[in-house]
């Protein structure tokens, strides 16, 4: 079990039933913070194979002697993370920490967009990807903005990718979405400096999920390098760096987006 740093916190973690999400979940439970869980539906959970549902995402965290609970809703819809925010106040008591990490290069059909260019991509994919990407963020941030600014203290950790700070031919509009989310970080953090609210992002590079090696050809010698530093990235790389976002170890760090992709500009 990791050292106490955020004991007694709570902690909403969006897009958290596999994945990334998962693994900043399990990290910050491991480290005192009660957990509210969150997916789109119930069947995210075992869409690739990491578990058999969220029960066991349920069980998982409880099992590390944490409150655990699980709400579902499309974050999409304004209505809809506003809702959330309200019954994971109400179940717990307040939230101390957002992490919010939904998102992923997915289009209308539930695969990345084809083609997945700038000039091509259809007009469908290039509203989804923003709305699951930079309006999911802003929407659960603005939900629990004014709950943290109220009680002068809390900590938003927005997850974007390399991806938003590079040219990409490919993959153009996942990458806007994720440029978006890094600026839309440094705006919120100046408006909510003044209420002790922190504001921080994290752009990870490659990472090793699930989703990852199910949706894109790895390279086997990437896959089965150990190096330190150049080894694919791992969720719990990107889940650590939460966990200092989260804790009193960064009160004074707002505005922030930290990279973390051992050094990989690929």
């Amino acid at each position: 079990m990791d050292v106490q740093l955020i004991p007694g916190k709570v902690a909403l973690i969006t897009g958290s039933s596999r994945g990334l999400g998962r693994a900043i979940a399990r990290r910050l439970a491991s480290a005192g913070a009660d957990i509210a869980l969150h997916d789109v539906d119930p069947t995210q959970a075992g869409k690739y194979g990491e578990v058999t549902g969220p029960e066991e995402v349920v069980a998982d965290i409880e099992s590390l002697g944490r409150r655990c609970a699980i709400f579902y809703g499309d974050l999409t819809v304004r209505s809809a993370a506003d809702s959330i925010a309200r019954d994971a106040v109400a179940h717990f008591g307040r939230v101390d920490v957002l992490i919010n990490c939904a998102g992923g290069d997915i289009g209308a059909s539930g695969g990345k967009p084809v083609p997945n260019d700038c000039v091509d991509v259809p007009d469908e994919d290039v509203r989804v990807v923003f709305d699951r990407n930079l309006i999911a963020t802003m929407n659960m941030s603005r939900a629990l903005s004014h709950h943290m600014m109220e009680r002068g203290d809390g900590s938003i950790v927005n997850i974007a990718s390399l991806a938003g700070m590079l040219p990409c031919a490919q993959s153009a509009i996942y990458a806007v979405a994720k440029a978006g989310v890094i600026h839309w970080t440094t705006c919120l953090s100046a408006q909510l400096r003044e209420h002790g609210v922190n504001v921080n992002c994290i752009s990870p590079g490659q990472t090793q999920t699930a989703r990852f090696l199910a949706t894109r050809f790895v390279d086997p010698e990437l896959l089965a390098n150990k190096g330190r530093l150049t080894r694919l990235g791992q969720p719990d790389d990107i889940a650590k760096v939460c966990l200092f976002l989260a804790s009193d170890l960064a009160a004074y760090v707002t505005g922030q987006n930290i990279v973390v992709h051992g050094g990989n500009l690929a």
